[in-house]
């Protein structure tokens, strides 16, 4: 047992040895540290836990690399051959066309008394302009692998030798009564105000006839015209589809599709040139494939010039954009040097063989022992 002694008011001994002490003080005690414990264990769970910081980047301070711009690339023809009086528009300017020159989109090409041209496109199609004629690059452009190529035939005939299209590409020739799109094929118009004639080599040509007092050229009807036909579309016969389609009478009676046993001569002139002209084509386009690879364009952090803006093989103006991708390529190219233990390349080893002498083997010689005498006689007795 134990005993409790008051020393003090403030101090209590616990003695061992003494009896009086009981079990309350003990408990009294353990209650004393007990307690406060399962306070603390309560509390611990409602004790609001401290939020992490976040930190937020201001986008507006950082420097930001430029990155390059799309491909840039403008489409342009080639006139492959000029004869005669051949005169090109640009810019609301005529100046006369010796050949090869460029023709882009919203240029005009006309053509004289005995004259004639022929027009190369990226694309791999032509077409040939024939004398007193004049036509116009509406559209002409080049998407991805996809080309757009559009024709507004004024006055005058063409012929014209489409390549296979590919993806969402378009080859139009507009005239003033219809509108012909095709997908590959070779097929020659002959324009006028007033009416339009189509003439089919290969292929099918799809015709859209046009109302031509609309000012949006709305489509009224379409017609097919295949291999080795014809089929003309006057004003005359547009008014009368028109009126046929107001009563809900058929119109497919109105224009009609004919076969052609012979092609018009100034359409076999043509084929007869293209011929002639094969090698000087084929080189062109050797050439325009080369200038049609995809270049890009990359802003120049030092000047005004907007991006997109440049055209042609011209080199890149150095930015900050180049000048990080070489110092990078010239780290990585020490770091590898670094660790590239320059050793001596070893030489191939070399069998020697120990070189034998072939000496001749010396022939025994014959030596000549002392004769030894028998006494036959001493036998004999």
């Amino acid at each position: 047992m134990y005993k409790v002694e008051e020393q003090t008011e403030e101090s209590i001994n616990i003695s061992p040895n003494d009896p009086d002490v009981s079990f309350k003080h003990i408990g009294w005690l353990a209650g004393l540290i007990v307690v406060p414990l399962i306070v603390i264990g309560i509390a611990v769970p409602f004790v609001p836990k401290q939020k992490k910081p976040t930190y937020k980047i201001n986008t507006n301070t950082v420097a930001s690399l430029p990155s390059p711009a799309p491909e840039v690339y403008i489409a342009t023809a080639v006139l492959a051959s000029a004869t005669g009086d051949v005169q090109v528009q640009r810019n609301q300017i005529w100046s006369k066309a010796n050949g090869e020159e460029k023709v882009s989109k919203d240029d005009v090409v006309k053509t004289g008394d005995n004259s004639n041209a022929t027009i190369l496109f990226g694309s791999g199609s032509l077409i040939r302009v024939d004398a007193n004629s004049q036509i116009a690059l509406t559209d002409y452009a080049k998407d991805g692998e996809s080309w757009i190529i559009k024709i507004n035939q004024i006055v005058g005939r063409t012929w014209n030798r489409v390549q296979k299209l590919v993806g969402s590409s378009v080859y139009e020739v507009n005239t003033p009564t219809a509108v012909a799109t095709v997908r590959g094929t070779a097929f020659g118009v002959d324009a006028d105000p007033t009416k339009s004639a189509f003439t089919v080599d290969e292929g099918t040509v799809s015709a859209k006839l046009v109302d031509t007092k609309s000012p949006e050229r709305k489509i009224i009807s379409e017609i097919k015209i295949e291999k080795h036909q014809q089929a003309e579309v006057t004003l005359q016969k547009v008014e009368e589809i028109k009126l046929a389609i107001a009563e809900k009478r058929p119109v497919a009676e109105i224009v009609r599709v004919r076969p052609t046993e012979k092609l018009p001569e100034w359409i076999e002139e043509h084929k007869r040139e293209i011929i002639r002209e094969a090698p000087k084509i084929e080189k062109l386009k050797i050439e325009m494939s080369e200038s049609a690879k995809p270049r890009f364009d990359i802003p120049d952090a030092t000047s005004s010039r907007p991006s997109g803006t440049s055209i042609g093989t011209r080199e890149p103006t150095p930015t900050p954009y180049t000048k990080i991708e070489q110092k990078t390529e010239n780290k990585i190219e020490e770091k590898i040097e670094e660790r590239i233990e320059l050793r001596p390349t070893p030489t191939p080893f070399l069998k020697v063989e120990k070189k034998v002498e072939l000496r001749p083997t010396p022939t025994p010689t014959s030596s000549t022992s002392p004769a030894i005498k028998i006494d036959t006689e001493s036998f004999n007795r």
